[in-house]
């Protein structure tokens, strides 16, 4: 990736948090350069990277097991699995292939 289009990434990444944190009034944080949108993300650029590609990642293995593709009886199995009836999440799921 080329240095232009690294900066570029970057803007991306300030101009979208920096809308966030404008309607939800957090005026309080420094946003207009990347320093001051680390403080409240992520320590270092790098991490930001990495969090990006691993995302991008899960995601490609979710489309490879098919789980995107179902009308949501995937999703469904995996709710199913790990929180109970009432909302809040199961402590241990071994039994769980997900």
């Amino acid at each position: 990736m080329s240095t232009a289009e690294r900066a570029s990434l970057r803007h991306v990444f300030v101009d979208a948090i920096r809308g966030v944190l404008e309607n939800n009034s957090r005026s309080d944080f420094p946003v207009h350069s990347l320093r001051g949108v680390s403080l409240i993300c992520v320590q270092r650029w790098d991490e930001m990277v990495a969090s990006v590609k691993k995302t991008v990642e899960l995601i490609r293995q979710l489309m490879a097991i098919g789980i995107l593709d179902s009308p949501s009886e995937g999703l469904e199995a995996i709710i199913a699995c790990h929180y109970k009836s009432v909302g809040t999440q199961r402590k241990y799921a071994f039994s769980c292939k997900w």
